[in-house]
């Protein structure tokens, strides 16, 4: 049988436990059961093994009340992994959710910064010992069905999850201390701690981060309740119900949206904005490939990520991104809420218009067009999609008076509010751009201010339906796409600026100049190190513009945290990521024996995201539609307390075969 034609098949492996000897939770085994009947109520069949550990009434009752054949043990657990992994078969779905304590192990090869997060599972006759499940291990595992094609959700709510954590707490608290004794006596399994670090996805990058604990990213993504220097809480309601503040939100949301038309992203942004508000010490991270839906196939790359708005206090409108995002005073953005036509909760709020007034590093102050609407018309959580973009009009467009269907650019050109186009023969100022027409292919080409040809970019032919449509379409990727790589902040806080250093090396350890173009060859490996000098921590975000025209992340996920220097817990305060920078296979193809990419790392002092910043590769981008996605209002609350500190810093790098 034909395997693009057998039908999906998907799994689901549920892990919660509340019944520990030491510091019992409360809220896990309650995570997974109301994850499980939100999957049983979905429209398509998924296989669910529920292994769960619920404390006893009596107090004197060592172990957990359910069969033991359902208990959340080291063997059932990796048991079951393993076996969905032999039956899958390639675009399959399989979901791994774990609620239950953490321990930060010591760093491995794999994750050698922060130490691996380990899972803390039943051991013992009567289920009241601990063995750890290890982050590399369980990595190892998932790396085996992404190989094989299966697409894999895993959601850890538990400490350390984002990497390692500063304190335990009470009982609320989901993390437990290492014990040296339980470690011994399992030790690791030597397969799954040399794990393969050269492997990564997407060959035809540019610019590829080699991750340290998952692999290639294409087929999975990871949620994590908390970054490295955090802790993952339990939440009581008035009725004494208690949840995981992960599993709680992350169920909210999904039983509240149309997971058909939303993107892992776009469930992970509505938990980062509601975390910020309603508990801001715990930040989620997602890590992998973030345009895979829920137990669903990819959705295209977008080519105009929404932005986060809240309502704070005395109903002033917060942008949820700044100068370091790219947004401009004048910028126009319709506002959106969360929910989509058709989903489960109704959604049928209508956009409004708003334009930023005040522009901060992180942070940006919206007005309504319509004043006669008022500011809470527009609730927390909502989106925002930029419908012109400011910054993009310095970036001149000619169009010589000899084209043809002058009128009709001109017409065309006056719904492109981002661009600056000007009909000229003879300009009098510097253009970024001009747009002529090729006589002799009958096409429209875009050559830069020089009246050069750009590389590897796109032709668009004139007897094509919309073709001044799709020759701005090109214009506003190519103008985006420089304003990325000229953002920077021209006035950083020096305090900000001595709190680290960060260097590019050859893996030789040859350091290169930052301020210099910096050559190496086809598919060499360069280091990207940056050291955390300061007191707390630091958020870091990398992203490849390369020679397709895309500004891509290449992190694995939404940012990487780097904690303060702590020798105490083992904390280095580094990050140390390898990139192989290669010619992209589509330019090899063409001829090409060199490219040029930018590897912008932006440095903030709180979490945020650029993924507005992103484009997919100029050859290959489609457009989207542009209903947003929405977000559930939540209640205003102090956003942005840490200093919006940021920096942006780009690396020019030249690759030749």
């Amino acid at each position: 049988m034909n395997e693009s034609l057998a039908p999906t098949t998907r799994y689901a492996i549920l892990v919660g436990v509340n019944c520990y000897l030491k510091q019992p939770l409360k809220g896990c085994v309650r995570d997974v059961r109301e994850i499980a009947t939100y999957l049983a109520k979905g429209p398509d069949t998924i296989h669910v093994q529920l292994f769960t550990a619920s404390q006893a009434a009596d107090p004197q009752s060592l172990g957990p009340v359910e069969d033991p054949k359902s208990w959340p043990t080291y063997d059932n657990v990796k048991s079951s992994i393993m076996m969905v992994s032999s039956l899958a078969k390639p675009g399959d779905f399989i979901y791994i959710h774990y609620s239950g304590h953490g321990t930060r192990m010591e760093p491995s090869a794999a994750n050698n910064h922060f130490g691996d997060v380990a899972w803390n599972l039943l051991e013992g006759e009567n289920g009241d010992g601990i063995r750890y499940f290890r982050g590399v291990e369980l990595a190892s595992l998932v790396n085996d069905m992404v190989r094989k094609g299966i697409k894999a959700t895993v959601v850890l709510d538990c400490c350390f999850s984002g990497g390692v954590s500063r304190d335990s707490g009470p009982g609320n608290i989901r993390s437990l201390d290492y014990d040296a004794d339980v470690d011994m006596a399992y030790p690791p399994d030597p397969t799954t701690e040399s794990l393969d670090l050269e492997t990564v996805g997407g060959a035809s990058r540019g610019g590829s981060m080699l991750p340290n604990w998952l692999l290639s990213p294409d087929n999975y993504t990871i949620l994590a309740a908390c970054g490295p220097h955090e802790v993952a809480k339990e939440i009581e309601f008035p009725d004494g119900r208690i949840h995981g503040a992960l599993s709680y939100l992350l169920l909210y949301t999904l039983s509240n949206i149309d997971i058909s038309v939303q993107t892992q992203l776009d469930i992970y942004n509505n938990l980062h904005i509601i975390f910020r508000q309603r508990y801001p010490q715990q930040n989620p991270m997602l890590y992998g490939n973030k345009n895979l839906r829920f137990f669903d196939s990819l959705l295209p790359l977008p080519r105009n990520f929404p932005i986060p708005v809240v309502l704070e206090k005395a109903s002033r409108l917060c942008l949820q991104g700044g100068q370091a995002h790219g947004v401009c005073n004048g910028d126009l953005f319709a506002i959106h809420p969360f929910y989509s036509t058709g989903s489960k909760a109704g959604g049928k709020e209508k956009p409004v218009a708003a334009r930023v007034t005040n522009v901060r590093g992180l942070t940006s102050d919206l007005e309504l067009v319509d004043q006669n609407q008022g500011p809470n018309v527009v609730r927390t959580g909502w989106v925002a999609r930029a419908l012109n973009r400011a910054a993009l009009r310095q970036y001149l467009v000619e169009l010589p008076t000899t084209i043809p269907d002058a009128e009709k650019w001109l017409g065309a050109a006056k719904e492109r509010k981002s661009l600056g186009i000007h009909l000229l023969d003879s300009p009098d100022r510097p253009f970024s751009f001009k747009v002529i027409l090729n006589v002799d292919d009958d096409v429209y080409e875009i050559r830069d201010g020089s009246n050069q040809n750009f590389a590897n970019l796109p032709v668009v032919p004139r007897a094509q339906e919309q073709a001044i449509g799709g020759t701005f379409d090109i214009l506003e990727h190519l103008a985006w796409f420089e304003h990325v790589k000229a953002i920077c902040n021209s006035h950083p806080n020096g305090d900000f600026l001595r709190s680290f250093d960060i260097s590019i090396s050859s893996r030789s350890g040859k350091a290169f100049d930052k301020d210099q173009v910096i050559e190496v060859k086809h598919k060499e490996i360069i280091v990207l190190e940056i050291q955390n000098k300061g007191q707390g921590a630091l958020y870091v975000h990398v992203y490849d513009l390369g020679s397709g025209w895309e500004v891509e992340n290449i992190c694995g996920g939404s940012f990487e945290t780097i904690p303060a220097r702590d020798p105490a817990l083992n904390l280095p305060g580094l990050y140390r990521k390898l990139v192989r920078l290669t010619v992209p296979s589509d330019m090899l193809e063409k001829g090409y024996k060199e490219c040029e990419d930018v590897i912008k790392v932006f440095i903030t002092k709180q979490p945020t995201t650029f993924v507005n910043l992103e484009m997919p590769n100029i050859n290959t981008f489609t457009k989207m539609d542009a209903n947003a996605a929405m977000i559930p209002s939540a209640d205003p609350g102090k956003i942005g307390v840490t200093p919006d500190d940021w920096i942006g810093l780009s690396f020019h790098i030249h690759t030749t075969v």
